[in-house]
């Protein structure tokens, strides 16, 4: 299996936004995983998980770290999207843009974008 280059993910970040959605405390997020709360603040900063923890927090908040995430099975609109080199360049030549997604074909998902 070829993984992308996971080198844009921050982990921890995804992992506090999973919490927020399913409305766990940082606590209880701690007692669930055993650990002390001050860990969690530590996995939370973090770029980078073992995947061991990564397999029991994906656990916990009932979602699959692994596929979702590092092998793109589902690729959130909000996370990546690709355009024209040109569009690129016009977006960096200006102060403040305002771009409009349209998305004709849902079953085509980007992959990164570098600016």
């Amino acid at each position: 299996m070829k993984y992308n280059n996971c080198s844009h993910i921050h982990i921890g970040k995804l992992i506090a936004e999973r919490l927020a959605m399913r409305g766990m405390t940082y606590a209880d997020f701690a007692r669930k995983l055993y650990i002390d709360r001050t860990t969690v603040y530590s996995i939370i900063r973090s770029k980078s998980i073992d995947i061991e923890r990564l397999i029991k927090i994906s656990n916990i908040l009932e979602y699959d770290f692994i596929s979702e995430v590092y092998q793109n099975k589902h690729l959130p609109p909000h996370h990546c999207i690709t355009i024209s080199k040109e569009l690129a360049h016009q977006l960096a030549q200006e102060r403040s843009a305002q771009v409009e997604l349209v998305v004709n074909e849902p079953e085509k998902h980007s992959k990164d974008l570098n600016l």
